[in-house]
């Protein structure tokens, strides 16, 4: 299997608030690198937090803009990647064809682990400073992934991995800047 290491970078290029609705323009996030090629480039995301507490991520396939509408209208069940407060067993998001035979943990995010870590290494925080991590998996018969969050932080470390024709992917922070600085 021919492995390559890369940089990768996720930014926040815009930003908007609507009363409880937070939405920030991204460009690149690690899923783009499943499949990877010399070809492939920074995807386009709307990365939308309500009430600091439900965090919805949507791929744009149009032009990487932010959309001039009610961002409460684009809030989708299966785009939900984290809910806070959360617990080891909580499920939210994805989708499920047939909800009456759905199995625990497949086809959504499931929280696998909360834990408390500390981030060194990782230029921009300071690597004796805890915080809490949730660590998630989203299963489906082909692949899965892992994402590990770090409220007020962001994603932290990404796994995919897909059980047929390889294609594996593992990210980690190397860097945070704060918006604004």
């Amino acid at each position: 299997m021919e492995s390559k290491h890369i940089s990768w970078k996720s930014e926040i290029t815009d930003f908007v608030q609507e009363g409880r609705v937070k939405v920030a323009l991204l460009l690149g996030h690690p899923v783009d690198l499943t499949w990877y090629t010399e070809q492939t480039r920074r995807g386009c995301y709307l990365f939308i937090s309500v009430d600091d507490r439900d965090f919805y991520l949507q791929q744009i396939e149009s032009s990487c803009e932010l959309p001039k509408q009610n961002f409460a209208n684009l809030l989708k069940d299966e785009d939900l990647v984290l809910r806070l407060p959360i617990k080891r067993g909580d499920e939210f998001g994805g989708y499920k064809e047939d909800p009456a035979k759905a199995q625990e943990c497949m086809y959504d995010w499931c929280v696998e682990e909360v834990r408390q870590t500390k981030l060194p290494g990782v230029r921009g925080i300071p690597g004796t400073r805890r915080f809490t991590a949730y660590e998630l998996f989203f299963r489906t018969n082909p692949d899965h992934q892992i994402a590990t969050w770090v409220p007020g932080i962001g994603l932290t470390h990404f796994v995919y991995s897909h059980h047929g024709t390889v294609s594996e992917v593992e990210v980690d922070l190397a860097e945070f800047r704060q918006p604004g600085k």
